[in-house]
């Protein structure tokens, strides 16, 4: 009956010794983080394109006009472009495609002529260009009214941006 008892009081020693002689190790200050890093405004990123919308600024209601759209490819990018065309109504679409996907990447100037006949002055003509591939894509959209109005672009914040009033 000794035996348990005694090898129980001896672990228990043995236990109490060990936790007396481990030596305690100096935790490091923790490092504050470094500052983050912001690219002057001059390392921006350059869009894959550019899309311009040209046409008519005032036109009569009825009439037939000729918009058109161009999309110009900077070269870092060559994943096919989708053009997408949204006609408001009061705007029918007489020559033209209202949606295409553009495959060559050859093809750096790439211009696409709408015909069109506008009952609605105010109504509202767009072309939206998306590119996009593994982890990258780009969107533009270009919006043309025929009654005179000067329409304001449109801003969007990027991640961590924030908008400046005008």
């Amino acid at each position: 009956m000794r035996f348990p008892f005694l090898a129980v009081a001896l672990l228990a020693t043995a236990c109490a010794n060990q936790s007396q002689q481990a030596p305690t190790v100096p935790r490091a200050p923790e490092a504050a983080a470094p500052p983050a890093r912001t690219l002057p405004s001059s390392h921006r990123m350059q869009p894959p394109f550019v899309l311009n919308l040209e046409g008519p600024k005032l036109v009569e209601p009825g009439a037939k006009v000729e918009v058109i759209a161009a999309i110009e490819r900077t070269g870092w990018f060559e994943a096919p472009i989708d053009l997408e065309v949204v006609a408001g109504e009061g705007i029918e679409i007489l020559a033209g495609k209202p949606s295409e996907r553009i495959a060559d990447p050859e093809e750096r100037r790439i211009v696409r002529r709408f015909g069109l006949v506008v009952s609605d002055p105010a109504a509202a003509f767009e072309v939206r260009a998306r590119i996009s591939g593994e982890g990258f894509g780009a969107n533009a959209a270009k919006r043309l009214t025929f009654d005179g109005a000067v329409e304001a672009p449109r801003s969007q914040a990027r991640p961590g941006e924030v908008l400046q009033p005008r």
